[in-house]
C-alpha cells in the first residue's frame, strides 16, 4: 500500500517530481514525469544544493509549515475496497448494500462526463507541446510560446491534481524530507557523489526514453475521478449515520464529517489522513437528485469486435472450350 505525493516546487515554475511513500515503512522513490513540462534540469541541480546544505547541518531545522505541507490527503483504498469496507461496517443488510452500490454507480455515472471534458481540455492545451504526437505537423513554436504553453498546462493541471490528492510541496521541504527522513531514498535519488552535470544528464536521458505523456494526463484523470468518488462514498454513508444529517451549518457539517472519517481511516489503515470534509459535503450536494439504473435501459451496447479471419483467394472460374 502506498501513499504518493505531487510535488511541484514552488519558485520553479515547471518543475514537477513524483513522490511514492509506502504506507507502513519510510520508503520513498522519487522521479520526474510530465519530462517534455520539466523546464530546465537546473531545477533539479538547485534541489540538489539545498539537500547540501541541510547534510552540513548538525541538527536541521523543520522547513517553515513542515506539518502542514507533509501530510497524507490520498485515501489509502481502492474504490472496491473501500465499498467492501462501508458494506461490512455500515451497510450490512442486503437493501442496505444493493442500495450502497445503486449510489456508488450514480457518482460513477455523474462524474464520468465531468473528468472527461477536463481531460479532452487538458490534452487540447498539451498537443502543441508533445513530443509524441502522432498527429500532423503543426508550425513550429518559438521558445517563449512552448514557455506559455507548458506554463497554461500545469495551471489546468493544478486543480486536476488536488482533486487526485497530490501534495504540493516547496523546494525546502522536499530537500528537508530526503535528508532527514528519508536518506536511503536520496542516495536512490541522485546519489552521493553525482553532479549537477550527471543530473542533466539523466534529465535529458529520461526526456528522449520517456513514453507518450499524454497517457500521464489520462492516469491523473481517471485518478482525480477515483478521488472524487471515494469522498462521494465516504461523505454519504457516513452522514447517513449522523443525528440530524446534513441539518446545522455546513462548516459545523464538514467539521464533523472531517473528523469522523479521518479517525475511521486511520482505524482501518493506520494512516493519518487529512480528509477534506468541505469537498467531499460539496461532492454530495452537486450529485444529481435522480437515482436509476445505469447505464439506462436501452442505451446502445458496442458489438464485440469481430474475429478477422483470412479468407482463401477464390479461383478463377474455367471457361469450358467446346
Amino acid at each position: 500500500m502506498t501513499v504518493e505525493l505531487w510535488l511541484r516546487l514552488r519558485g520553479k515554475g515547471l518543475a514537477m517530481l513524483h513522490v511514492t511513500r509506502g504506507v507502513w515503512g519510510s520508503r520513498v522513490r522519487v522521479w520526474p514525469l510530465l519530462p517534455a513540462l520539466l523546464g530546465p534540469p537546473r531545477a533539479l541541480s538547485s534541489l540538489a544544493a539545498k539537500m547540501g546544505e541541510y547534510r552540513k547541518m548538525w541538527n536541521p531545522r523543520e522547513p517553515r509549515d513542515w506539518a502542514q505541507q507533509y501530510r497524507e490527503r490520498f485515501i489509502p483504498f481502492s474504490k472496491e475496497q473501500l465499498l467492501r469496507l462501508l458494506i461490512q461496517e455500515f451497510h450490512s443488510s442486503p437493501a442496505e448494500k444493493a442500495a450502497l452500490e445503486a449510489f456508488s454507480a450514480h457518482v460513477d455515472f455523474c462524474t464520468l462526463f465531468h473528468y472527461h471534458q477536463i481531460l479532452a481540455r487538458l490534452q487540447a492545451l498539451y498537443d502543441p507541446i508533445n513530443p509524441d504526437r502522432e498527429t500532423l505537423d503543426q508550425p513550429s513554436l518559438t521558445d517563449p510560446q512552448r514557455l506559455s504553453n507548458e506554463q497554461e498546462v500545469l495551471r489546468a493541471l493544478e486543480p486536476l491534481l488536488a482533486q487526485a490528492n497530490f501534495s504540493p510541496l516547496s523546494e525546502d521541504t522536499l530537500a528537508y524530507a530526503l535528508v532527514v527522513h528519508h536518506p536511503q531514498d536520496e542516495v536512490q535519488m541522485f546519489g552521493q557523489r553525482r553532479s549537477a552535470q550527471a543530473l542533466e544528464l539523466a534529465h535529458m536521458l529520461y526526456y528522449r526514453s520517456t513514453s507518450n505523456n499524454s497517457e500521464l494526463l489520462s492516469a491523473l484523470a481517471l485518478r482525480a475521478q477515483d478521488e472524487h468518488t471515494k469522498e462521494a462514498l465516504l461523505a454519504h454513508s457516513f452522514l447517513a449515520r449522523r443525528p440530524g444529517g446534513t441539518q446545522g451549518s455546513p462548516e459545523e457539517t464538514s467539521r464533523w464529517l472531517r473528523s469522523e472519517v479521518e479517525n475511521w481511516l486511520l482505524a482501518k489503515s493506520g494512516c493519518e489522513v487529512t480528509f477534506n470534509g468541505t469537498r467531499a459535503l460539496a461532492h454530495l450536494q452537486a450529485l444529481t437528485p435522480s437515482m436509476g439504473l445505469y447505464p439506462p435501459p436501452g442505451f446502445p451496447k458496442l458489438d464485440p469486435v469481430a474475429p478477422i479471419t483470412s479468407e482463401p483467394p477464390q479461383a478463377t472460374p474455367s471457361s469450358n472450350i467446346s
